[in-house]
């Protein structure tokens, strides 16, 4: 049987990177970026860490076999990097801490397992993985080699990860006690004016700062997706873009229902009409 010429891994262009796959994550990610913005972060966490985990266990699985190209073992890290983006938006809101203690022990664990698996691409994994036919061409404010230079800044942003891991783990934790003695007393929501009573203002203020992440992560969406799709070009990559198939059309249909879902939000007056007229 002959080899394929097509460049890369033919199963992670469907699985991993195909059309539906990554149009699909670029929906949902920036529905959650909108929802950001209208401070409707209920939910985010859930939704991130599971796709995170779910792209984690794949990426780990092809890497045990050795099967895939280093350019599009960094491609579905970028992705996963995509999904980071909101994420930290919501993680940055306190008050929906409560009932999200699974999603932020999700989270946790994702980020632990997406910070060794950085750690150990930019460490070893790029020079090992077999080159499958690309250009071993990667997007770093433009396009390198991604075994020159920009592997050693790449394994020193690795090691800048390892220092804030720790402190991250801490913050999740507090978030989960916090949550965890709402949930049990009964709240919806923590309750910030409670903790800090001379402080009212607080709380509109960290929504404040949650909505100005929504917007500056717009940029890092738009960036990431330039960035994906650029790599891809650049390696003769051929995702698959057959949306018939359940692995492509399940995340492209998530992605266009969370979108449409947040920009009908958008939709929405920030105020009670009624109630400001007086009636």
């Amino acid at each position: 049987m002959a080899e394929s010429q097509v460049p890369g891994n033919t199963t992670l262009a469907s699985d991993l990177y195909g059309d539906g796959v990554r149009i699909g994550i670029y929906l949902q990610v920036l529905g959650m970026l909108l929802c950001c913005i209208r401070h409707k972060q209920s939910g985010i966490k859930l939704a991130s860490s599971s796709t995170i985990l779910a792209l984690l266990a794949a990426w780990s699985v092809r890497i045990s076999k050795e099967d895939l190209s280093p350019v599009e073992a960094w491609i579905v890290l970028a992705i996963i990097g995509l999904i980071w983006v909101p994420t930290i938006a919501a993680l940055v809101a306190p008050t929906n801490m409560v009932g999200e203690g699974v999603a932020t022990t999700a989270l946790a664990v994702a980020l632990i397992w997406h910070t060794f698996a950085m750690i150990a691409f930019w460490s070893t994994l790029f020079k090992s993985l077999p080159q499958l036919g690309t250009q071993n061409m990667m997007f770093f404010l433009g396009r390198v080699n991604i075994k020159g230079r920009v592997s050693e800044f790449m394994v020193a942003v690795g090691g800048g990860q390892i220092f804030i891991l720790a402190p991250s783990l801490i913050i999740f934790l507090i978030m989960i006690r916090r949550g965890t003695k709402a949930w049990l007393r009964g709240e919806k929501e923590l309750d910030i004016e409670s903790l800090h009573q001379e402080k009212r203002w607080m709380k509109k203020s960290q929504q404040r700062v949650v909505a100005y992440l929504g917007v500056l992560g717009l940029l890092g969406w738009t960036v990431g997706i330039i960035a994906v799709e650029l790599m891809i070009r650049w390696n003769g990559l051929v995702p698959v873009k057959d949306l018939s198939q359940p692995g492509q059309l399940v995340p492209f249909v998530t992605g266009i229902i969370i979108c449409t879902d947040a920009f009908v939000g958008l939709l929405q007056p920030p105020w009670n009409v009624r109630g400001s007229r007086g009636e």
